[in-house]
């Protein structure tokens, strides 16, 4: 395909003296072709550096459309767009005179959503995890790279450890840390990393109690299996034939909190993932985790994460 693009003539910004001088004196314009030459341009709309950015963006992705096989040009387009989002990261640190560092606190978040069995919250700080580092690396996939496979690296450890997987249930790990290794640009790495820490976070989740009392561990699963019915201290103990105020005690003792706070915990998590995954309504998003008044769900909601259900879905969004 031969040919050519023209937008033009392009005035950027305010019209001054000194760049109608250089017109004339570039193109030898006598006294007449300047008077008009200056009425032209004083009639044209400025654009802003911006928008001229914006034009020239346009251009190229034209021609690469032109002169590139379809797939190859929605990789340079993705690539593209990932730069272009981690310079703008880039440039608001420069304006906040912020000094890109390795975001420990985030990474130490993660890791506890994760052990919490937080498969949404685990989700969310990760994307807050790779936006860092992403910037840090001044968007070098290789780097990036490293730092994720890092990450999973401690993840798969801790999994192991601490959520009891045998050799065979950390085989997906594994997996999804070779995809991570030939992800071919950020956002297929941020795909496969995330499956990994669902996986890792789903692991936790189904292996919360890792203690010796077979009581504790028998209530903990019936928990997390009948955390959207209602269920009540008084359930649980005749289910595990033992009195509610020997079950309270030793739960207390084993977990650190209350069974009324592990099981809000349980179906506050539910309930991020809802909000995360679709357009439920409230009401049904508070049903559907456990609890029966939405007026209360919004309550606890607000109490564990510091924000209103609404407000956590318009920031996972």
């Amino acid at each position: 395909m031969t040919g050519c693009l023209i937008a033009g003539p392009i005035l950027m910004g305010e019209l001054k003296e000194s760049i109608l001088s250089n017109i004339a004196a570039i193109n030898g314009f006598g006294f007449d072709s300047c008077l008009k030459t200056v009425m032209l341009l004083k009639n044209m709309k400025a654009f802003g550096p911006k928008e001229v950015s914006t034009l020239a963006t346009l251009f190229e992705n034209c021609i690469l459309g032109s002169l590139t096989p379809n797939e190859d040009y929605l990789k340079i387009n993705k690539h593209y767009h990932e730069m272009q989002k981690i310079a703008e990261n880039l440039q608001k640190y420069k304006k906040e005179n912020k000094a890109a560092a390795y975001p420990y606190e985030i990474e130490a978040k993660l890791l506890q959503s994760v052990k919490n069995g937080d498969v949404a919250d685990s989700l969310a700080v990760f994307r807050a995890f790779l936006g860092e580092v992403s910037v840090i690396e001044a968007g070098d996939l290789s780097s990036i790279r490293i730092k994720i496979l890092n990450l999973c690296s401690v993840l798969l450890r801790l999994s192991a450890e601490k959520a009891g997987l045998s050799r065979e249930e950390t085989e997906p790990y594994y997996a999804y840390m070779d995809a991570v290794g030939e992800a071919d640009s950020i956002s297929e790495l941020s795909a496969q990393a995330s499956n990994f820490i669902e996986q890792a976070a789903r692991a936790f989740r189904h292996g919360a109690y890792s203690g010796n009392s077979q009581i504790i561990a028998k209530a903990v699963s019936y928990i997390l299996e009948s955390y959207k019915d209602r269920i009540s201290l008084k359930d649980i103990a005749s289910t595990l034939h033992t009195s509610p105020s020997y079950l309270s005690m030793l739960f207390k003792q084993e977990m650190g909190f209350t069974i009324t706070d592990y099981l809000n915990q349980v179906r506050i998590g539910r309930s991020r993932e809802l909000l995360s995954e679709g357009n439920l309504s409230l009401l049904d998003i508070a049903v559907q985790s456990g609890f029966e008044d939405q007026s209360y769900f919004s309550k606890v909601f607000k109490k564990i994460n510091g924000v209103t259900p609404k407000e956590y879905r318009k920031a996972s969004l």
